[in-house]
C-alpha cells in the first residue's frame, strides 16, 4: 500500500526458524532483552537506505527493543505496532485453560505467568519475556523510546494504557488494511468459519452449536490448528459439519463471498480485531460473533452482524437461526457490512491513517531532540 502511494520501503526480517540447536535457543534466550548485535545491524539499515521512520511490527526474541535505540541515535522516528499482549502477557493472549485471563495485568512483573508456563507451556521460555518486559518497563523504553503505538482496536489501546505503562497520548487505533475484494453474491446459504482452529477461537463452542439442530445451515470450516481432530471428527459424525482444511487464499475469498453469514466465535479479547471480520464485511457478509470486546465494538448488532452471549452455544444456534429466516434482515446488514469496510479497512482509509501516524511521530521525535539538546 504505501509503495503503490510512492513511498520508499525496506523490510527487514529475521526469521526464528533460525533457532535451530540447544546453543542456538541458549544464545537466543539470554540475548532477548536486549541484543547489541541487532541494534548495530538495524543502526546500518537505517543509514544504508536513509529512513525517516523505523515502524516495528515484532522484535520478539531476535531482534529485541535494542533496535528502538538505533532509531533513536539516528534521529529516525519508532513506530510499534502491537499486533498481541505479550509485552504484558507473556502468553501473549490474554487466555489460559479456555478463559480469559488477566492475572498479569498492573503487574511489574509477570509471576503468575511463569508459574503457569503461558509462553509455549515452557516456564524458561515465559520468565524470559517477563524479565524482558520488566526490564524495559524500569528502563522507560515502552515510554521513552516509541514515538507511536499502533493498536487495532480500543480494547488494546486501554489495556496498554492502564496496565502497560504506556503513554495513552502516544498510542493510536488504526485496523488492518484489508484488499477490496468487491461485494460476494451471498448465495451459498451457508455459514462459514475462517482461522486457526485452537481453544481461544472458539472451536468448542462453534462446534458444539453446529452440531444442534438448532443451528440451521450448513457449516464450512476453513483452517488448521491444534483442534484440527476435533473438526475432522464433529465432521465425521455430523453431515452438516464440512472440513475443508487450509485452502488458497483465492479460494478462502470465493468461500467468503458466496457466504450467508461468517461466524467469528473466539473467546479472547482478539488484539487484532480480528482481520476476518474487515474481510467477511469487505464481501458485504454479516458477521455473528460473542458479545465481547473487541469484536462487539467493531460488528454492530443486528447493524452488520448479530452478537451472541460468550461460550454459549445456544445462543449462537439462536443467532445463526435468525440469519437463516431472516432474508430481509440479511440484505440490510450487507450493505451495512461493507458500508463497515469502507470506513474501517479500505486502503486509502488506511494510508491516510498510517501517514497521520508517522507525521506525528516525526515530530514527536524531533520536538524530543530539541528538548534535549536545546
Amino acid at each position: 500500500m504505501l509503495r503503490d502511494a510512492g513511498y520508499f520501503v525496506d523490510v527487514m526480517e529475521v526469521s526464528n526458524d533460525e533457532i535451530e540447536s540447544g546453543a542456538d535457543k541458549l544464545k537466543t534466550a539470554l540475548m532477548t532483552i536486549y541484543s547489541p548485535p541487532m541494534r548495530k545491524l538495524v543502526e546500518r539499515r537505517i543509514k544504508d537506505v536513509r529512513a525517516d521512520v523505523l515502524h516495528v511490527h515484532n522484535f520478539f526474541p531476535r531482534l529485541t527493543p535494542a533496535v528502538y535505540d538505533a532509531g533513536e541515535d539516528l534521529c529516525c522516528a519508532v513506530v510499534q505496532t502491537l499486533h498481541n499482549y505479550r509485552l504484558v502477557c507473556p502468553g501473549g493472549l490474554l487466555f489460559r485453560d479456555g478463559e480469559v485471563c488477566k492475572e498479569c495485568l498492573g503487574k511489574s512483573f509477570a509471576l503468575p505467568g511463569i508459574q503457569h508456563g503461558c509462553y509455549r507451556g515452557s516456564r524458561i521460555g515465559s520468565a524470559t519475556i517477563a524479565t524482558m518486559s520488566a526490564f524495559h518497563r524500569v528502563r522507560g523504553t515502552w515510554r521513552n523510546r516509541v514515538d507511536r503505538y499502533i493498536v487495532l482496536n480500543e480494547y488494546a489501546r486501554n489495556v496498554f494504557a492502564q496496565y502497560g505503562g504506556f503513554p495513552e497520548e502516544r498510542i493510536r487505533v488504526k485496523p488492518n488494511v484489508v484488499l477490496d475484494s468487491g461485494m460476494g453474491r451471498g448465495s451459498g446459504r451457508y455459514a462459514l468459519f475462517v482461522g486457526r482452529l485452537s481453544p481461544e477461537k472458539g472451536i468448542a463452542t462453534l462446534l458444539r452449536a453446529a452440531s444442534d439442530p438448532a443451528f440451521r445451515l450448513p457449516l464450512k470450516i476453513v483452517g488448521t490448528g491444534p483442534m484440527e481432530a476435533d473438526v475432522v471428527a464433529a465432521a465425521a459424525a455430523h453431515p452438516g459439519i464440512e472440513y475443508l482444511g487450509a485452502q488458497p487464499r483465492a479460494e478462502v475469498a470465493k468461500l467468503v463471498g458466496d457466504a450467508l453469514v461468517q461466524i467469528v466465535p473466539s473467546e479472547w479479547h482478539e488484539a487484532g480485531g480480528p482481520l476476518v471480520i474487515g474481510e467477511a464485511f469487505a464481501a458485504g457478509v454479516p458477521v455473528v460473533t460473542p458479545a465481547m470486546e473487541p469484536m462487539s465494538t467493531v460488528v454492530q448488532d443486528q447493524m452488520s452482524g448479530l452478537l451472541y452471549a460468550p461460550r454459549d452455544h445456544e445462543d449462537l444456534c439462536r443467532a445463526v437461526a435468525m440469519i437463516a429466516d431472516s432474508p430481509e434482515m440479511v440484505a440490510s446488514m450487507r450493505i451495512k457490512a461493507r458500508q463497515r469496510y469502507e470506513a474501517m479497512y479500505m486502503p486509502a482509509t488506511n494510508l491516510n491513517a498510517l501517514e497521520n501516524i508517522y507525521r506525528e511521530a516525526i515530530e514527536e521525535m524531533r520536538g524530543r531532540k530539541v528538548t534535549a539538546y536545546g
